[in-house]
């Protein structure tokens, strides 16, 4: 092979990646080399493999993994994902939308490839809604994908928060506002 393991195809790279079956062996995959890290972005139309798998992400021990549990392998993985370090996890279509509550700032993130995707802040949320700094900010109780990034740039993100009563408020990926 004259180009090395570097030079395969990104469609091939993408079939290869869509048969790995624990997140391991998937973290094992990206670490290759960038080409191989690449291959798993929404850009190649990844399929993640954590949509078809059962987990539940276990509570924040306040340092840079995260726990996973496989309801069917009985089993707890540990993920090295520094991006999700004290902020709230709201799983969708297998993303994560992840807010800090001290800054604001929100993004989706694939917590396999590690791949961001900035939201406007939850100031802007409020701010889209008439809400001031007045209003007492609860929380922010749901966060539901229309459909993944990897496979459409065109979907919207439902976000389900309390500011003194629930309120729903829809992002566009399109527009990049609430």
């Amino acid at each position: 092979m004259a180009g090395g393991w570097a030079e395969l195809s990104m469609d091939l790279l993408a079939m290869i990646a869509n048969r790995i079956e624990s997140p391991k062996d998937f973290l094992f995959f990206t670490c290759v080399c960038t080409s191989w890290q690449i291959a798993t972005t929404p850009n190649h139309k990844f399929d993640i493999f954590f949509t078809k798998t059962p987990l539940l992400m276990l509570a924040d021990k306040h340092d840079d993994c995260r726990e996973f549990y496989s309801l069917i392998k009985q089993k707890v993985t540990p993920l090295f994902l520094p991006e999700a370090r004290q902020r709230y996890c709201f799983p969708s279509e297998g993303w994560l939308c992840t807010m800090d509550d001290t800054t604001g700032e929100m993004n989706l993130l694939h917590h396999l490839s590690r791949t961001q995707i900035q939201l406007p802040s939850r100031d802007n949320l409020m701010a889209s809604n008439g809400l001031g700094d007045e209003v007492f900010w609860n929380l922010l109780e749901h966060a539901i994908l229309s459909a993944s990034p990897c496979v459409t740039s065109d979907y919207v993100l439902v976000v389900n928060y309390h500011a003194n009563i629930t309120r729903l408020a829809f992002w566009r990926s399109q527009l990049n506002k609430y």
